[in-house]
């Protein structure tokens, strides 16, 4: 996770390292004048919508230059709505006391009657759950924004409403004063201001929005919509790419090196029990040699260009004397794959005798380069690393397939079984997932995108990328590099918002209501296993929540938290729960991390849960048998890992 806040600091610095103009432009009209303090706020906005035909959603998002920064990403304008899962932001002056607002880890308050702020969906009206907060980041009441984060991945292609009622006070306790172009848009005042007449559409879905809650429209003092992108302007590239390679010839794959001298490559199994094997196989390759994006057609899909050499290892325990599962390993942020041949992924294999075979996956060491190499240059390169980010994703199904088709009867990976050589996998092969941190963000998104897995075990990852960046332990380390390019918060907040466009193709939150559930065409029924490790320092519960709310996975119970809004499940030993997948919570009782978006002071440990051994026998269960159990005696609450 460290290596992953290095990368999202990064790509911040570099949306204001650029000269290049942003592809698109609203019209010269200027900011939208409802919150006249502070541009381009608030946002997302449809102010920042334009019609287009050629769009699933007929809407294409035009971001005002003056509002940007030396080159804000310019990927955003791709984009035909803004993100299911954005980061809100908006200003009131004089800022926000905290205390009229709802309490941070009080869930329910934001779709009671009296809470001071709602998002509201278009067409039912439905109140969603949120988490209304100020910018902790911020030195003075003056520069503080106000931050909404819904708390479940929004519909595709969906209107939502934001509205800001009186009972929100400034810091004197004073109630705030609407704007007068807002007053002018929700009373139907005419004016003779382009920006404020533009959006009379607009403000149909929000005085509805305000009508269908039954408040004066007086008590309020803030309201705007906006629209989603479309689920296929964010899926359909990273499902091509699996499709592709699902259906492409297996390329060769070679052995490089074995034993000692693979060890010296960087493998850490231990050679008096495990065979240690470096290898590498041809992968149908998506990157374009000349823009280092994903190649395409005339009509934009995804096409192969050649196959490129993916580096990957394996790992045969002794106990694997005969046809044996394999799991596919995912390392952590910016890791090696070789994390997939020692730790807590080798000491399972010994115990339950499986493979292992790992390749990098999501953000990892071979992407760093792509961005350090960016500082300067244009904003390609950070498109660039969601590209390879995407190629990454789609190894896994290539990686899967090789082990699926080629290891049953290759000669090189036999092991001596009582009747002679034979092969380390059945055919057809089990072939099972696990990952850990960047292996569990990514993993969610491998599970639910790959037609190749149909049992993931997702350990402490999340979904929501840029909501991970300043909750995380990690950012203590990097903020004042953030901080020193945004003086002013109010900007880094639009900042991160835009950045969250950006990397919508592979967030993972953007697939999880299709993990377990309404699987994707062409893939197979899919169980997972989503861990998470109570007041995480480094991947914040809040985002690993958000994956188990959007993917509707159940708590298991008895559990240490009871969380808003996932359902409940038992899975008691020996069979467990029958539910597709399910959500377990681990209390190592460390202390609680702060409710708003700053960071702990100091790294608990805790995201290391998976060394627990009740953690490893619930793996090993899954993994080899397929159950989903919780092995703890009543709620899982222990000692640390590190006084076991």
């Amino acid at each position: 996770m460290k290596k992953a806040t290095l990368f999202f600091a990064v790509f911040a610095v570099l949306a204001g390292c650029s000269d290049d103009d942003p592809k698109q432009a609203i019209p010269e009209d200027g900011p939208n004048p409802i919150v006249p303090e502070v541009d381009p706020y608030p946002f997302p906005s449809d102010y920042y919508l334009v019609p287009d035909d050629s769009t699933a959603t007929g809407r294409r998002v035009a971001l005002d230059p003056a509002t940007l920064p030396a080159s804000l990403p310019t990927e955003a304008v791709d984009a035909d709505g803004f993100s299911r899962l954005p980061l809100i932001v908006t200003y009131l002056p004089g800022g926000v006391d905290p205390s009229s607002l709802p309490a941070l880890d009080d869930h329910a308050a934001t779709v009671a009657d009296d809470s001071p702020a709602f998002l509201i969906e278009e067409g039912t009206f439905a109140r969603i759950p949120i988490l209304v907060e100020t910018d902790l980041g911020a030195s003075s009441d003056a520069q503080r924004a106000l931050i909404i984060r819904p708390l479940r991945l929004l519909a595709a292609n969906k209107g939502y409403v934001v509205i800001l009622r009186d009972s929100l006070r400034d810091p004197q306790g004073k109630a705030h004063t609407p704007s007068e172009a807002f007053v002018a848009l929700r009373d139907g005042i005419p004016t003779k201001d382009p920006r404020i007449e533009r959006q009379r559409e607009s403000f149909e879905l929000v005085n509805a929005a305000i009508d269908s809650q039954e408040l004066d429209p007086e008590e309020v003092v803030l309201a705007w919509a906006f629209h989603t992108r479309s689920a296929s302007d964010v899926e359909d590239t990273l499902l091509a790419l699996h499709d592709l390679v699902e259906e492409a010839e297996l390329g060769e794959w070679r052995i490089v090196a074995e034993g000692q001298a693979c060890k010296d490559l960087g493998h850490r199994g231990n050679l008096a029990v495990d065979r240690s094997i470096c290898a590498e196989f041809e992968a149908p390759n998506f990157i374009d040699p000349e823009t280092g994006l994903i190649a395409r057609d005339a009509e934009g899909r995804p096409v192969q260009v050649g196959t490129r050499t993916v580096p990957f290892a394996i790992t045969i325990p002794k106990e694997v004397q005969g046809p044996r599962p394999v799991v596919v390993y995912g390392h952590g942020f910016f890791g090696s794959y070789f994390q997939g041949t020692g730790g807590t992924i080798n000491a399972l294999s010994h115990t339950y005798g499986f493979t292992t075979v790992a390749t990098y996956i999501g953000f990892s060491e071979d992407i760093m380069p792509i961005v350090l190499g960016s500082l300067g240059s244009n904003l390609a390169n950070i498109r660039r690393a969601v590209a390879e980010c995407q190629q990454n994703i789609a190894n896994q199904t290539a990686l899967a397939r090789l082990v699926r088709e080629v290891f049953p009867t290759s000669e090189e990976l036999t092991v001596d079984g009582e009747d002679g050589p034979t092969a380390i996998v059945d055919d057809p092969a089990e072939v099972h997932y696990m990952g850990i941190s960047n292996g569990g963000t990514f993993g969610f998104l491998t599970a639910a995108t790959s037609t190749q897995f149909e049992r993931a075990a997702l350990v402490v990852g999340g979904g929501g990328l840029i909501h991970f960046l300043e909750r995380s332990v990690v950012w203590n380390g990097y903020s004042g590099l953030f901080n020193l390019l945004y003086g002013n918060p109010l900007s880094r907040q639009y900042v991160l918002s835009v950045m969250q466009l950006l990397l919508d193709p592979v967030d993972p939150i953007n697939y999880a209501d299709h993990l377990v559930h309404d699987r994707y065409p062409g893939r197979r029924p899919l169980r997972a296993l989503a861990i998470m490790a109570l007041y995480d320092s480094q991947v914040r519960n809040l985002v690993s929540e958000w994956v188990a709310r959007s993917a509707d996975l159940p708590l298991v119970v008895p559990s240490p938290k009871n969380i808003y809004g996932l359902r409940t499940t038992k899975a008691e030993p020996p069979d467990g729960t029958d539910e597709l997948g399910a959500f377990f919570v681990y209390d190592e009782q460390v202390e609680p991390t702060p409710l708003g978006n700053i960071p702990p002071e100091d790294d608990n440990d805790t995201h290391d849960v998976h060394k627990q051994p009740l953690v490893r026998q619930q793996l090993g269960e899954f993994l080899m048998n397929g159950k989903l159990v919780q092995f703890c005696e009543g709620a899982c609450v222990l000692k640390h890992h590190d006084n076991l």
